[in-house]
């Protein structure tokens, strides 16, 4: 894997009077921002590290620019579709900043010669950017490398010993970076990337609401693909092949029948996700798209269940359907494989901050 330096354009938090506002609008007038001088110019090309606090756990991780060719050669992996709707949005404001805001979370087998260099380098000198954000309730550290002897010794661990890097969060900040690139290949040539080993990554549940139609017997139309079970309490999947819902107050726990499962090639291997949108989704509802119908909308695990209840329990004709996390392991054996998992199927710990660092495209 190529990862390169670059000259990042950082937030001046002397600057800046409401920082959780300022990071929350930063994704869609970042370009207003830059001109009234709230971000300066680093003065030399670096490799970042970025550690992430959260109560009770951190993530460290690398940040560089890496050429746009490795996502369109097949080294930075995608697991899952883009959604059309999004994809539009990604490239209007893409093109309005001229800037990646926000890098592409890639993950990787952990290398124990990376994370020497990343804890060697933490040592070595105070960061450049220290951010406590109440609206994250994380501390945000970013140190920057800029010695060419420091920088050459880790992009030489990386084209030896990383190979492929797997997409964590971002695959339409990629998609659309590549078709900005067809349409301009000098100035949309390289990705803004951060590189988190897969110990240092967490993936959590992606939970999904949809609008029924009134009257519709769901409970009904499911128990023809699902065995259901009536819960006295808020519940959440156990294990693979598990589900829970929520519809009308009321909580199920929902497990695939055996002989649905028996109809894939690899029962044991195939996905949640995969199955709700195919017998639930599909069958039952009648979505034929599930990236563009406006009845399902997508809900992350990592603030828990009461958004998705509070979302849900608005009217009698919406469920939740909650559904196992999908174990890291599997998802990178699905993208070796060229296999891509339904939109929204994972949410991934640790979320990078829009505006943090950015690269602009000049």
């Amino acid at each position: 894997m190529i990862i390169e330096p670059f000259q990042a354009a950082l937030p001046d938090l002397d600057q800046i009077t409401d920082k959780d506002d300022f990071f929350s609008d930063v994704k869609e007038v970042y370009s207003e921002f830059n001109e009234a001088g709230l971000f300066k110019k680093t003065a030399h090309q670096a490799i970042y590290i970025y550690q992430i606090i959260k109560p009770g756990r951190s993530y460290t991780g690398i940040i560089a620019q890496t050429p746009i060719r490795s996502f369109q050669e097949g080294h930075i992996k995608k697991h899952e579709n883009t959604i059309a709707s999004k994809e539009e949005r990604q490239l209007f404001l893409l093109h309005k900043r001229q800037a990646a805001v926000k890098p592409i979370t890639l993950t990787y087998p952990a290398q124990p010669d990376i994370r020497s260099w990343m804890e060697h380098q933490k040592l070595l000198q105070a960061p450049i950017i220290q951010l406590d954000l109440a609206s994250d309730n994380m501390q945000h550290h970013i140190w920057a490398v800029t010695n060419p002897d420091d920088i050459q010794f880790v992009q030489h661990i990386f084209q030896q010993q990383v190979k492929d890097t797997y997409i964590a969060d971002g695959h339409h900040r990629a998609v659309t970076t590549a078709q900005a690139h067809q349409d301009n290949p000098p100035k949309y040539g390289h990705l803004l990337c951060a590189f988190f080993p897969s110990d240092e990554i967490e993936i959590l549940d992606y939970n999904r609401v949809i609008k029924l139609d009134e009257e519709f017997d769901l409970i009904s139309q499911l128990q023809t693909c699902c065995h259901l079970t009536v819960e006295n309490q808020v519940c959440k999947p156990a294990q693979k092949h598990e589900l829970s819902l929520l519809f009308k107050n009321q909580w199920y726990r929902l497990t695939w029948k055996e002989e649905i499962l028996q109809q894939y090639p690899r029962p044991h291997d195939v996905l949640d996700a995969q199955l709700l949108n195919e017998l639930v989704f599909g069958k039952v509802l009648g979505i034929k798209n599930v990236r563009e119908d406006n009845r399902i909308s997508y809900v992350g695990g990592a603030k828990g269940l009461q958004p998705l209840i509070q979302k849900t329990n608005k009217s009698d004709n919406r469920a939740a359907f909650c559904l196992y996390p999908v174990q890291l392991e599997e998802l990178m054996h699905l993208a070796d494989d060229n296999e891509v998992l339904p939109p929204k199927s994972t949410w991934f710990e640790p979320r990078m901050v829009n505006g943090m660092i950015v690269l602009e495209y000049k």
